[in-house]
Order: structure tokens, then sequence, then C-alpha cells
């Protein structure tokens, strides 16, 4: 039976996609008029992070850089650190961002590394790449990790386990484990802001047009993403899908003036003739999205308490806080039930609950 898969009809196969050698650098969107640029850190308080970075420096300053670095983490004594992972792949497909990163800022990964390391005072940090940015990554000041480009390989809690040889429990995150993931984009950001003594406030992101064409551009933080489509000569057009993020795990947004965030890698559009709609069909119990799930969830019977409002029935009963958000239940749905909606909707609002005091 020949498809449409649910998210993106125009995938040709479900692998990362590898940055060509010869790709050059991604032009650089010029900022809106009026916009604010980071301005200097004072003197004096340069000076004393430049020979100390310490912790409190990073939260004022340094939250949330490109890439979405955030130091929140190591202001918790109940977060104890022991292990940064530094992701140097993108977590969808179709998007090369992160891999332009570490191209373009080899040298300032290196010194965003050793910072790294002095404002949070742990010691081990690992990069992990792609097998074929090996030789890119050596010389980065850290210790380097490879794995194969195997879509959903590189979202955090598979790495754990294909990587580092530990399961994260239902419910946890590697954090709990003492594994802290972040961007190599934001390592390389936390480089060239001591460098030039301000924050860099520039990140790259991944443009994919409505026939997949996809080019990368730099763009500062805070830019309205529908600024950057005029730009690349994307035009959304009434009904068109717009996306911040990759086909499989990305969110459709409601409005062109939103802005670029820190952990933006990717911007889509889809044509409204492409769109798969969702279908109220019940499951059919055909099992592609079970063989598919890398998280070994029995989805088939998972969605059918998260169709009915049972959400904490679907995380006691059949694993909901396994998932690890890839997507490929939803892409694989012959009865195009969308899957994925629903388990963060699922998750969103157990957390919701929680949160107001609510015994699940």
């Amino acid at each position: 039976m020949i498809r449409k898969p649910f998210f993106s009809p125009r995938l040709p196969r479900l692998s990362y996609t590898v940055l060509p050698k010869d790709a050059g650098l991604p032009l650089q969107v010029p900022p809106i008029p009026g916009a604010a640029s980071p301005s200097p850190w004072p003197k004096e308080g340069l000076d004393d992070a430049l020979a100390r970075p310490a912790l409190d420096f990073a939260l004022r300053h340094l939250e949330k850089l490109p890439g979405g670095l955030s130091f929140s983490p190591f202001a918790s004594l109940e977060n104890a650190i022991h292990t940064i992972v530094m992701v140097g792949m993108d977590q969808d497909l179709l998007s090369t961002s992160v891999q332009q990163a570490i191209r373009e800022s080899k040298d300032g990964m290196a010194h965003g590394a050793r910072i790294l390391k002095q404002i949070t005072r742990v010691e081990k940090l690992i990069l992990v790449v792609p097998d074929h940015l090996r030789e890119t990554a050596a010389g980065c000041g850290c210790e380097v990790r490879t794995t194969s480009l195997a879509y959903p390989g590189f979202l955090p809690k598979l790495l754990m386990h294909r990587v580092f040889n530990h399961t994260v429990p239902a419910g946890l995150e590697p954090q709990d484990l003492g594994f802290l993931f972040v961007s190599a984009e934001s390592v390389a950001a936390l480089g060239r802001a001591f460098a030039q003594g301000k924050r860099d406030d520039d990140k790259i992101i991944t443009v994919i047009a409505k026939n997949g064409a996809a080019q990368n551009v730099r763009v500062a933080v805070g830019t309205p993403i529908g600024h950057i489509l005029r730009f690349c000569g994307i035009q959304a057009k009434d009904r068109d899908r717009v996306i911040l993020g990759g086909p499989m795990r990305g969110k459709a947004v409601f409005s062109t003036d939103l802005p670029v965030e820190p952990d933006t890698d990717a911007l889509m559009v889809q044509d409204a003739e492409d769109i798969v709609a969702p279908s109220l069909s019940p499951c059919i119990n055909c099992g592609a999205c079970v063989r598919l799930c890398p998280a070994k969830i029995q989805i088939n019977m998972l969605v059918r308490f998260l169709e009915n409002g049972l959400y904490q029935e679907a995380a006691d009963r059949y694993d909901l806080f396994s998932c690890v958000e890839c997507g490929l239940c939803s892409w694989a749905c012959v009865s195009r039930i969308p899957i994925f909606q629903h388990i963060m909707l699922a998750k969103h609002e157990i957390a919701r609950l929680k949160a107001k005091g609510h015994n699940l």
C-alpha cells in the first residue's frame, strides 16, 4: 500500500542529512530595523569572569545562549552532574545546522569547553558526533565519541543507551543520572562570548522550503520567522504549515511573527497540498508503530488510552514516559492517527496537574 507519511510526504528515507563537505558558509539574515544588539559586559565583571568564570556570572549573562545552553541545573544542589555531553548532531531529519556550527566553530568550541569546565566545575566533557565529523571534532579539548547516522539515534535517551550503556528509567531524564546533554553549538557560542567580551546571539538554523530544499542561514535569536522566510524567498500562504523544527519533531506555529528561540535549529514550511490531515479512523492493529518504536512501547494499546483522555492510566499500564519523542509512530501510522501529538499532550497534562498539586 503506497501512502503518504503523516509528517512529511517529501522525506525520501529515514536517515539524518549529512552536510556536504563543499557546503559554503550560511548566509547572514540582516537584522530587522531597530533591533538591539548585545551590549558589552561591564569591564570589571568581564575581567573577573575571564580570570575565574563564576556560576553567578553565567546565570546573569550567559543563560540561554544560541543552542539553548542553560546553567540553572548547576545552581541546584539536588542535581549532581558529573558528565556534560555535547551533542554534535542535529536532532531531526533534514536539519544540518549543528553540523555546520561544528565545522565553523572548532576553535570556539574548544575554548567554550574549557570555559564550561571552569564555570560548572564538571571535569568530564564528552563530544558525541557522527562518524563523518570525527576528524573535524579532533582537537576540541575533550573526549570525542562517534556513532552511526540512524534516526532517531542522536536523541539523548538513545545516546545514553548506545554510547554510554545506561538505560534511562521511565519518567526520568539523563540529568537525573548525572548526564547533562547540551548542543555543541551552544558550547561554541560560549567560547565566542568570552572571546568577544559580550553575548553572541547569532545562531545557525536550517530553512526547509516547500519542495524539501534546505539551506543554512545565520540569524539573531529573536528574529521573527516571517523575516527569515522573506529573506529566503519562501512564501507561507494561507493553509500552509509553518513549523519550528524539523519534519519529525517540529511544532507547527500559528504566526510568522513568532521569534527564533535559542534552541531553534530548523524552520520548515509545508505546502497545504502536501499536508496529510489526521484521521478519526481507529487503530487497525497493523503493528507498524510497535515495530518502529525505539523504546519498544506497545503503542497500539497506549493510543487507545490517550484518545480517551486516560493519561495516567496510559502512563501506568503502557509506558507513556518511556517515549523518547521521536515521532516515528505518527509517521508510520496507516490510520493517520496523530499519535505523537496525543503523547505530547498527555505528558503536558500530567505535568500540569501535578504542578497544581493533584494526586494522580
